[in-house]
This record gives structure tokens, sequence and C-alpha cells, in this order.
């Protein structure tokens, strides 16, 4: 018996459906946690565990909506490595200059480190620029 197309279309719209109201319900959620947290009167252990939590959504939030946004399908691994790169890129260059305001001796290899992680995304680009290159060659 042939499988037909409309009922994963009707499935996959109530999923949609049921994936936007959980993300509404989630939203006003976090909207109330917030004003709480302002009070300053959470514990830490949980707090650490709600923030690990947020970030772990927003990362997986952001890979999606970039999936969605591009014309062509990208390897979801792809956008995933480009964001942690550009966060690690970001992290090490704001430690620096918070480590630049205690002493100036941590400069050098902190440089040298920056260095080193701009030409490992450089290669790592260049790689994935060749593997997509290679593909289309390929089509």
């Amino acid at each position: 018996m042939p499988i037909d197309p409309k009922e994963y279309s009707a499935a996959d719209a109530a999923f949609r459906e049921q994936i936007g109201v959980e993300l509404q319900r989630s939203t006003a959620t976090l909207n109330r946690i917030a004003t709480l947290l302002r009070a300053g009167l959470a514990e830490p252990q949980p707090l650490k565990e709600f923030r690990e939590a947020v970030d772990r959504v927003r990362e997986a939030g952001w890979i999606v909506q970039q999936s969605l946004d591009c014309q062509e399908q990208k390897e979801i691994s792809g956008l995933l490595f480009a964001h942690r790169a550009r966060a690690v890129s970001s992290l090490l260059k704001h430690l620096r200059e918070d480590l630049e305001t205690i002493t100036e001796d941590v400069a050098s290899p902190l440089d040298e480190l920056l260095e080193s992680i701009a030409g490992f995304l450089d290669s790592a680009r260049d790689c994935g620029l060749r593997k997509e290159n290679a593909g289309q060659t390929q089509v």
C-alpha cells in the first residue's frame, strides 16, 4: 500500500504548531524566571544548571534558525562548528582584554593562542569550502 504524502504534511503542520505553542509557553516562563532572578535569591547550583540548559537551548535554536534561513541545506554539524568557533574566538578575545587590565604579562601568550586559533579556524573553513566545492563539481 503506497504512503500518502498528505498524511505527512498534516502531521508536519500539527507538529510545527505544537512546537510553536511550546516555544511561546517556554518564552513566557523564561520571562517570569528572569523577573524572579533579578531578586538575587537563587541558589548557586540550580542557577548554574539553568544557565547551562539555557545556553544549550540557545545554541540549538540558533542552529535550527540558521538551517531554516539557508536557501541550500547545510549540515547541522557545520553550522554548529561555525557557531562554536565564533564563540571560542570571542571568549578568548574578551579574556585577553580582561587579563590585560590585570597584568600586561599575559598578553603575549594569549596573543599566540589567538593567532593559533585563528589559523585553525581558517584551516577548518578552507576544508569546509573544499568539501562544498567538491560536492558541487560532482553534481
